[in-house]
């Protein structure tokens, strides 16, 4: 979460999923209201899942602020998006595959008749000997965590 995603402005993951998320609703949330009669009613539970029944993406507005509140607390929790979100459900993934069909099956159909573009499709690949600067390494991941575990033990016994 400390690192930084390929996006202009530069900002840490922190700050983009936090600036991100509004812009997430408001599409989605126009795309129901403008297109409910035009679409696939699965797209559009997938759309409406996304943006308003997602416990992921619903956490998601909290991860920044997790994070100002640790640094005004001094609370040493890892910069890592599990400690801060509950991981997306089966749910969760099967809508953003939904999604993710549907964009492909209208590539397909559009691509029959004019000149479409495809967005590339890219599926990341860790290496663990050479972690992108948005991955931690094993080793700090576990200095982190073992600081936030003293804190909690050191905290519980003070109380």
């Amino acid at each position: 979460m400390e690192g930084f995603p390929n996006v202009t402005q530069r900002q840490n993951w922190f700050n983009y999923i936090d600036n991100l998320k509004p812009d997430l609703y408001e599409r989605g949330n126009k795309i129901l209201d403008r297109y409910v009669k035009f679409n696939e009613p699965d797209l559009m539970q997938a759309i409406h899942h996304t943006i308003n029944d997602s416990a992921f993406i619903g956490n998601l507005q909290v991860v920044n602020r997790i994070r100002k509140a640790d640094e005004l607390d001094n609370i040493p929790r890892c910069p890592i998006l599990e400690f801060h979100a509950p991981p997306p459900n089966n749910t969760d993934f099967d809508m953003l595959n939904c999604l993710f069909e549907w964009c492909r099956s209208q590539y397909r159909i559009l691509s029959e008749n004019y000149k479409v573009y495809a967005i590339q499709e890219t599926v990341v690949v860790i290496n663990p000997n050479t972690s992108p600067n948005s991955v931690m390494t094993q080793e700090k991941m576990n200095q982190r965590n073992s600081e936030y575990n003293n804190w909690i033990k050191t905290t519980l016994t003070s109380i």
